[in-house]
């Protein structure tokens, strides 16, 4: 297997348009791509988004910013504000449950940690959703597991429709954990987050025992997603300045790899994403801004070479 940088090509707004049409909009970060036989084409520069996360939902895409700002659109290529959106809120992310969605945040006047939307047009409070979930993914015959944070650790909890929310049992019950993002696959579910600053990942096959594995023995490394593409189960995020994806059949044991960057440039893997049976990643090239934090500068996507 061989990671690939592709071509990021400028934005042409008739050439992806009528690649929308024909081939389909795919959800990047923060943006939505499409891919052409040159490369791949994002609407905007990396740093020019006004989105802050980017769903694919029923009637196209939902796009959340800061604030609790919620905007709908079929192609990416114009925006239109959400009738009603969650007020001032935080939003953490969006993801689907049965037919609808359900938005993952926290209310700023209002104590509230969930929303839910059959199209992204219109939201509603879920009062009786627990605070502090940031992540979440359906288990198909289970319901919608959210992970987060309860007061000073790490907690999970299921809804089968938004309603009614379990909490599990906590993962860590000494303190400086938390979870960060969670996906399924191969009958189980996990999560990617820290215990004490170290990055951990939680499996669970039962969703009342959880097993910790630590990622990786290096400290400085940052985590920002988790899926589960074509029977594994993949990390994205950055290490020693690169951007480093983390592979394991099981989610007990991992492997990283560091993705190709051109040279002399640091950068981040952000979003995992399965296209037509492929593992594509989009991250970013970063610039180091001097104050102990990174920034984005151009777009990256890798894809995964099968062999064969």
């Amino acid at each position: 297997m061989t990671w690939r940088l592709a071509t990021i090509l400028r934005f042409d707004a008739r050439r992806f348009e009528a690649a929308a049409r024909t081939e389909g909009v795919v959800v990047g970060d923060e943006t939505a791509w499409v891919e052409l036989e040159d490369g791949w084409m994002p609407i905007d520069s990396s740093d020019g988004s006004p989105h802050d996360g980017l769903v694919a939902a029923r009637n196209g895409l939902v796009a959340w910013a800061a604030g609790g700002s919620v905007q709908t659109s079929s192609t990416g290529l114009s925006w239109t504000d959400a009738e009603v959106g969650p007020g001032e809120a935080n939003v953490a992310a969006i993801v689907p449950l049965g037919d609808g969605l359900v938005m993952l945040g926290a209310g700023v006047r209002q104590r509230i940690g969930a929303w839910t939307s059959s199209d992204g047009t219109a939201w509603s409070p879920l009062p009786d959703a627990p605070l502090g979930m940031v992540a979440g993914t359906e288990v198909p015959g289970t319901g919608l597991v959210s992970v987060g944070w309860s007061a000073t650790d790490a907690a999970a909890w299921v809804t089968a429709d938004g309603t009614q929310w379990r909490a599990f049992p906590p993962p860590h019950a000494e303190g400086g954990s938390a979870m960060a993002g969670v996906t399924q696959g191969a009958g189980s579910v996990v999560v990617v987050g820290s215990i004490g600053g170290t990055a951990v990942t939680w499996r669970s096959d039962d969703l009342d025992t959880w097993t910790a594995s630590a990622l990786s023995a290096v400290n400085d490394l940052s985590i920002r997603t988790i899926g589960h593409v074509n029977g594994r189960f993949v990390i994205a995020g950055q290490q020693n300045d690169l951007p480093t994806v983390w592979l394991s059949a099981d989610g007990r044991t991992w492997s990283a790899t560091p993705l190709p960057v051109p040279p002399d440039t640091s950068g981040s893997a952000v979003v995992i994403r399965e296209i037509d049976g492929r593992v594509v990643v989009f991250g970013y090239m970063t610039q180091d801004m001097g104050n102990g934090g990174d920034w984005p500068v151009a777009h990256l996507v890798w894809t995964l070479e099968q062999p064969g």
